[in-house]
């Protein structure tokens, strides 16, 4: 478990540096959270749902808060959380690159090197 918690590309030294989010709010939409997690309850400075009609958490909310200001694994474990559970639809616009949609990293190699990336598996094969 030790080995998933490391957020990689040398994100820990900035930490130790004083780098850790802390003053900065993120905010996210996505599907319902379990507010009481460990990893991002105290960072948690704002709860909505709409549409949200099912009261069980998803798997992917509760993850994407982790990533983001988890305190064991998150990227800004010291950054302010604002989220709205929204179950309904959200339509996003993609501006990123043809060549870079997404990451993907072999789990056993060591999370700060950046050789351990590559396309994530969707991509691979798809243009």
């Amino acid at each position: 478990m030790e080995l998933g918690k490391n957020p990689g590309l040398g994100l820990r030294e900035l930490h130790q540096k004083g780098i850790t989010g802390k003053g900065v709010g993120i905010a996210i939409i996505d599907q319902s959270l379990l507010v009481d997690h460990v990893e991002y309850k105290e960072q948690l400075k704002m709860y909505e749902e709409i549409h949200c009609y099912d009261e069980r958490a998803s798997m992917h909310g509760p993850a994407v808060a982790s990533i983001a200001v988890g305190k064991t694994v998150g990227v800004a474990p010291e950054a302010d959380l604002y989220y709205i559970a929204e179950a309904h639809g959200i339509y996003t616009i993609y501006v990123g690159s043809k060549d870079f949609m997404g990451l993907g990293r072999n789990p056993l190699i060591d999370a700060d090197d950046i050789t351990s990336y590559g396309k994530g598996e969707y991509w691979k094969k798809g243009e």
